[in-house]
Formats: structure tokens, sequence, C-alpha cells
């Protein structure tokens, strides 16, 4: 046997040996892959099966927010009239409050003009100069 055919051996027996290491790798990982591909499988699956009372639970909440909605905008609205009518009466009062002045200085000025709406101490004077 020449040293170039040994040589020649040995560099068949190494690659070999990678191969069969590189083929085992190879299985390994690709049974781990089955492995993950059978489990999300599995988790599809379930997902598919949840699937309908989440759509319904998503159509119920979507219901809910949208009678939320109508809800505050009706209250909202509600609140917008109730601040114009408390501006109403607030504006009613104050003229109420002004024209009850006005009237209450008109009252003074009618029992100081009026004979006899004197106080009495102004007409017990008013009789001693008579």
């Amino acid at each position: 046997m020449k040293k170039g055919d040994k040589d020649h051996g040995q560099y068949v027996r190494k690659v070999q040996e990678e191969t069969l290491r590189h083929s085992k790798d190879l299985l390994a990982e690709n049974e781990r892959l089955r492995t993950r591909v059978v489990s999300l499988e599995g988790e599809v699956a379930a997902l598919e099966l949840e699937r309908p009372r989440l759509v319904g639970e998503l159509d119920r909440v979507r219901e809910d927010l949208r009678r939320h909605q109508a809800l505050q905008q009706e209250l909202k609205q509600k609140l917008e009239l109730s601040q114009a009518e408390g501006l109403r009466y607030s504006e009613s009062y104050l003229g109420i409050e002004d024209e009850s002045e006005f009237l209450t200085a008109v009252r003074k000025q009618h029992q100081t003009c009026l004979p006899g709406s004197m106080p009495p101490a102004s007409a017990g004077r008013i009789a001693r100069v008579t």
C-alpha cells in the first residue's frame, strides 16, 4: 500500500464521518422541527376552536361600545340643554332682581310723597308747625 493510498483512505473516512455526523444533526433538527410543527398545529386547532367564541365576544363588546357612545352623546346633549336652561334662569333671575329693586325704589319714593305716609315722628313735627 502506498502512502498516498493511505492518506486518501483517511481522507475518505474523515469525509464519511463528517457526512454521517452532519446527517445525524440534520435528522435531529428535522425531528425537533416536526415536534414543533405538531405543537403549532395543536395551537392552531385550539385557536380555531376558540375563534367563534372570541368573534362573538368581540361583537358584544362592539355593541356595548356603540350603546355607550350613544348614551354619552345623549348625556352630552342633555348637559348642554341643562346648561342653556340654567343660563336662561340666571338671566331671568337677574331681570326679576333688577325689577324688584326698581319697584322697591319707586315704592319708597311714593311713600315719601303721599300725605299720611310719613313716619310718625315726621308727622308730629309737621303738625306742630301748622
